[in-house]
């Protein structure tokens, strides 16, 4: 009859248990992923000019904020344009909802309940 060594059953014991581990934090960090390849892709567009302003004597910690303050307004000034484009349609509809209230007070009781 063979035996299990006691020494390889421990190490089989603790990889699985390490693998374990490393399964569960991966599989709560996925929330996160989108975030950490957004942060990557920002890192590869931003290198060459990264490295072309550290070439021209600029400071690494000043040509670094600058990029990240002129990425920060390059995501949002878009997202900011729409949010008021649609802000304006958005009261434009609840005007012309009150007034389909008023002219048909029947539609109003069907959306109540």
């Amino acid at each position: 009859m063979r035996y299990i060594l006691p020494g390889l059953l421990k190490q089989t014991f603790m990889l699985s248990a390490i693998l374990a581990i490393c399964g569960l934090v991966l599989w709560q960090m996925i929330p996160y992923l989108s975030g950490m390849l957004g942060a990557l892709i920002l890192y590869v567009l931003m290198g060459n000019c990264m490295a072309k302003l550290v070439e021209r004597g600029w400071n690494r910690t000043l040509a670094a904020l600058s990029l990240i303050f002129l990425s920060f307004i390059a995501i949002f000034l878009p997202l900011i344009a729409i949010i008021f484009m649609l802000g304006g349609e958005i009261g434009n509809l609840a005007d012309k909802i009150k007034l389909i209230e008023r002219e048909n007070p029947e539609w109003k009781d069907l959306n109540d309940g």
